[in-house]
């Protein structure tokens, strides 16, 4: 097993940001197992090693996040992409 790949004890996949930027490829057996229909597949995964600034750019879009859910419906509505049933 890759060294940048583990395990939660739970059985969540962890991978280390820097494989992901430097060798996507390789973790696609990982992806697989986090998000595939095994019953094993838990439909999440853990990014390792993140840079610092993420904690910024995370805090900046929980705030959008919450003042774009409390914009009015027909604002909302515009920013739906009906091909990707995204809403």
């Amino acid at each position: 097993m890759d060294s940048n790949i583990s395990y939660t004890p739970e059985g969540v996949v962890a991978i280390s940001y820097n494989t992901l930027l430097s060798s996507p490829l390789s973790l696609k057996a990982s992806i697989e197992h986090a998000f595939g229909s095994d019953s094993r597949s838990l439909g999440i995964i853990i990014v390792r090693d993140i840079p610092p600034v993420y904690l910024t750019y995370r805090e900046r879009l929980l705030k959008l996040a919450y003042h774009f859910a409390n914009l009015d419906e027909t604002t909302r509505e515009k920013h739906v992409h009906a091909e990707s049933r995204y809403r």
